[in-house]
């Protein structure tokens, strides 16, 4: 299903940066991000792959995330929820924003 998901989703970034002319940088990230996301176990050092995208496109959602993946070394049940609660929530909040930029009609 995750494969699914993700070749579906590089489908979209690929016609979307198509149509638009949008930097291909820029679907990379997001593609990469989505990948991440994908992961059934995502290990501190996966972030690494996200790092230089941020530097071009940051992020809050994704700065937070790495800031606070180092928590993930504590032995601790609410680790889980103090690091991917504030991520999704934020990342869901820019998804808000960025809907009706994606879905303004390409010329």
């Amino acid at each position: 299903m995750a494969a699914l998901i993700a070749v579906s989703a590089l489908a979209w970034l690929a016609t979307r940066q198509w149509k638009t002319g949008d930097e291909p940088s820029r679907a990379i990230f997001v593609f990469t991000g989505i990948v991440l996301i994908l992961q059934p176990a995502l290990h501190p050092w996966y972030l690494l792959w996200i790092l230089p995208w941020l530097c071009l496109y940051p992020s809050p959602a994704w700065l937070l995330l790495t800031a606070l993946i180092p928590l993930a070394y504590l032995d601790a049940a609410w680790v889980r929820w103090v690091e991917y609660l504030p991520f999704y929530a934020m990342l869901a909040a820019g998804l808000v924003v960025e809907l009706p930029r994606m879905r303004r009609p390409v010329s």
